[in-house]
């Protein structure tokens, strides 16, 4: 992991990604790019964004290009020399850089990984997603108030967007995800036409997104507090590996030990092979980022890092059960940042 001051110290960077470029200037265009050459920074957007960009981004020296398709001979506005300039590998195509190389043939090309510049989130960052996060267990609250025998996932589906357009939010962090009965054995099932019966469960992974920056909260919960033995089984036992993995997140460890530790907890009781995704992922201005939270991550965990909690476990043709949490790392232990309740038979 790196710091932003520690990536760009020496170098010419282009940076490309969206999400970035947001990050860098506070400020969403369609169409913007930003450079830092020569110890400056240079945010180069269109006729349509132009005036906007240049009352809110601060920071930067903003130029209007209106064809980002090399045709214009922009790049020598802003590069005097014949440095190098890294480009983000993972927001480059093969296309791009092929013209680019062939139209500034003076100018060293490396890549660089641009992915983890976003990953330590600094106090206003932070406060910004706690906000997401408050604003998610508000809606969750008013949300179960309609589940119940009779009700479609669909009908739910346009009853958690309504909530939201409601809320302060800004806009939904993703599609939501409602899966009631069997369908909910789907990680990322679709809301369907299904009829929610007395005694399924269902589970709800929404998002909201506040000022630029998400939250991501899962719940699974009885329709009518009326369970299965097995399906009180198996929530406790998620329940607990998602407790487990938050009580263990802390500054210095490594990041495969929280899917290990959940995988061996899940073992001992034989659903093993039922959890089938990652453990979880930072969140940010995306709702995935660095870093990501899995078995073959030997990555440590760095303080101000926040990251999901989300173990799952899914019995195909019956249910299934995640309960997710977002949590802030900090030196010695984790901060939730989810309050709403995650129990299996929520009280009405």
């Amino acid at each position: 992991m790196y710091s932003l001051n520690d990536l760009i110290k020496n170098k010419n960077i282009w940076f490309k990604n969206p999400d970035d470029c947001l990050y860098l200037t506070n400020f969403e265009s369609s169409n913007l790019n930003v450079f830092y050459i020569s110890g400056e920074w240079y945010a180069l957007t269109d006729d349509r964004y132009i005036e906007a960009a240049k009352s809110k981004i601060k920071n930067m020296k903003v130029i209007n290009i209106s064809d980002f398709s090399f045709k214009n001979n922009f790049l020598p506005k802003i590069i005097e020399t014949d440095n190098t300039l890294y480009i983000d590998e993972n927001n480059f195509t093969l296309r791009e850089y092929k013209n680019f190389k062939d139209r500034y043939k003076k100018i060293k090309i490396l890549h660089i990984d641009l992915s983890n510049i976003r990953t330590i989130k600094n106090d206003e960052e932070i406060n910004l997603i706690k906000k997401a996060c408050k604003i998610t267990d508000s809606i969750f609250k008013k949300f179960i108030e309609y589940v119940k025998p009779g009700i479609s996932e669909k009908k739910l589906e346009k009853v958690i967007l309504k909530l939201i357009i409601e809320s302060e939010a800004d806009n939904i962090s993703f599609w939501p995800i409602i899966a009631a009965g069997e369908n909910s054995a789907s990680p990322h099932w679709k809301a369907s036409d299904y009829i929610l019966k007395k005694d399924d469960i269902i589970t709800l992974d929404f998002g909201v997104k506040y000022k630029n920056y998400v939250s991501d909260m899962t719940r699974t919960f009885a329709v009518k507090n009326d369970v299965s033995i097995e399906e009180e089984k198996i929530h406790s036992l998620v329940l607990r590996g998602l407790n487990l993995a938050i009580k263990n997140a802390k500054v210095g460890v490594e990041i495969k030990k929280l899917d290990e530790l959940v995988r061996k907890e899940f073992e001992k009781e034989g659903y093993e092979k039922n959890f089938n995704h990652a453990l979880g992922h930072g969140i940010g201005i995306n709702i995935h980022e660095n870093p990501l939270i899995y078995s073959y991550n030997s990555e440590i965990l760095k303080e101000n890092m926040i990251i999901t909690i989300e173990p799952g476990i899914y019995i195909p043709g019956k249910y299934g059960c995640r309960i997710e949490q977002d949590i802030l790392i900090k030196k010695d232990k984790a901060i939730e940042l989810n309050k709403a309740n995650k129990n299996l038979n929520l009280k009405r």
